[in-house]
């Protein structure tokens, strides 16, 4: 099991996010459309998808709370 570190860049039009090692090395980087819809209502639950399909994915081992 590694450890792994999520960065989240939320932008006026994309939420760009980072994967990356414990060095600080990008290990890979996607984005989303920043969900403006109901005041930003949505841009939590839309990051937290994004982050949480991509630990599918990988297959990282992940605690959700």
């Amino acid at each position: 099991m590694g450890t792994y570190v999520f960065g989240v860049d939320v932008g006026g039009t994309t939420v760009k996010l980072g994967l990356f090692d414990p060095c600080g090395d990008m290990l890979e980087k996607w984005e989303i459309n920043t969900n403006t819809n109901n005041n930003g209502k949505f841009i939590l639950n839309d990051i937290s998808e994004s982050i949480f399909s991509k630990i599918d994915e990988r297959k990282i081992e992940a605690y959700r709370y």
